[in-house]
């Protein structure tokens, strides 16, 4: 039986949070939020997996407003491998599972409980977890109580952030972070240090740039905001004493010549550092992370719109006639949308729109789940062939959604 492994490396956003705390947790609080770290990287894991029509679990939890609901059930039903392991005394690790016939009980379940806002309808979903029902989902997640973080109560979203999708809600995440990390070392590229050269100069150094940011990169973030105006601002929980420690570290080490020759010069650069580096506070727009503005799709509608498509797909299986028959309608929609592709869109063709809009596909996949079974062939020996049509006036309302 086949086992993906995943490793956390980022909480996932809108889920849960980091907040400091204090370096006296117990076992069992570190092995608590380990556990907490891998159920998130789990659930963003399985959320990848497709249910047809060229759409996934993320979509499905998307579309229905199920993910708090489904994230609460995955950690309840995911299995915990062995005890916590403890990698050295500061640090633990969790590894959980969940069995895929487990897992497409719970989609199933989040589909046939929301029908009307399910992209699909749960016969569809059921088919399409034969892909993966019979594997093994694996989340590893480990936290260090050198720089000790727990999870937080999970973070509400309220009004415009609700429309966002978690991808976006990660990318805006992902920025703002890097905004936070940019602030803090422009804040102290001008402090000088010896021979006419500055803080900034030293931080160009290969060797030293990799190692403060390698450091900055594995803090941390223990505040985030979701701003009513689509801002999210992060704040990460860095040490300044530590940093600077760090810093004069990796300067030492890979820059030696320009850096103070005496204790007395590194007292008032560490005091000039004190004073000059800024909070590590970032922040930046959800709507950055969205798709251009959609001008690949023209205000009239073409003269396809009032058309139909029709495609035949083929499949055998040697185990079942009815595998062979979703396979066949698999086959089906796949030739439909190579010829969708082709159909014009303005000056360009539907699928040249497609590559630039991502919109536009994720609209393609959209039509392509409404398109209706006409009729499928079963032939001998376990093979079959089935075709499906697509009315065009529902691929046109995806694309003007």
């Amino acid at each position: 039986m086949p086992v993906r492994v995943f490793l956390i490396l980022l909480l996932t956003a809108g889920l849960a949070a980091a907040a400091p705390a204090s370096r006296d947790f117990s076992p069992d609080d570190l092995a608590k939020a380990a556990t907490e770290r891998a159920v998130l990287a789990l659930h963003g894991d399985v959320a990848r997996l497709p249910i047809g029509g060229g759409l996934t679990i993320g979509d499905l939890l998307l579309r229905t407003g199920a993910s708090k609901q489904f994230h609460a059930t995955l950690a309840l039903r995911a299995e915990q491998i062995g005890g916590p392991r403890w990698i050295d005394e500061k640090t633990c690790q969790v590894q959980i599972q969940i069995h895929g016939q487990d897992l497409a009980k719970l989609v199933l379940q989040t589909a046939m409980a929301n029908p009307r806002r399910s992209p699909l309808a749960w016969q569809q979903i059921d088919a399409a977890a034969d892909t993966w029902r019979k594997d093994t989902f694996t989340a590893t997640g480990s936290i260090s109580s050198v720089n000790p973080i727990v999870v937080v109560p999970k973070v509400r979203l309220t009004g415009a952030w609700e429309q966002v999708s978690p991808q976006q809600r990660q990318a805006a995440l992902a920025a703002a972070r890097a905004s936070a990390i940019q602030r803090i070392v422009d804040s102290v590229r001008l402090i000088p240090l010896s021979g006419g050269r500055t803080m900034g100069d030293a931080l160009a150094v290969e060797a030293v740039k990799n190692e403060v940011e390698r450091y900055l990169a594995t803090r941390p973030i223990d505040h985030i905001d979701f701003q009513d105006n689509l801002q999210v601002q992060v704040s990460l929980a860095i040490d300044e004493g530590e940093f600077f420690d760090l810093v004069e570290a990796a300067l030492r080490r890979h820059d030696a010549s320009h850096v103070p020759a005496d204790d007395r010069e590194w007292a008032r650069v560490r005091q000039a550092f004190a004073a000059k580096v800024a909070r590590p506070i970032g922040q930046a727009p959800a709507l950055a992370m969205t798709p251009a503005p959609q001008t690949l799709v023209p205000r009239q509608s073409p003269d396809w719109v009032m058309g139909h498509l029709e495609s035949e797909g083929s499949a055998r299986d040697a185990q079942s006639k009815l595998k062979a028959g979703r396979a066949a309608e698999n086959d089906a929609r796949a030739q439909l949308r190579a010829k969708l592709v082709g159909l014009p869109l303005g000056r360009t063709t539907l699928g040249e729109a497609a590559r630039q809009d991502p919109r536009i596909e994720q609209a393609i996949d959209r039509a392509l789940s409404r398109a209706r079974l006409i009729k499928t062939t079963y032939l001998a020996p376990a093979s079959a062939t089935a075709r499906v049509d697509l009315d065009l006036r529902d691929l046109w309302e995806e694309l003007r959604r």
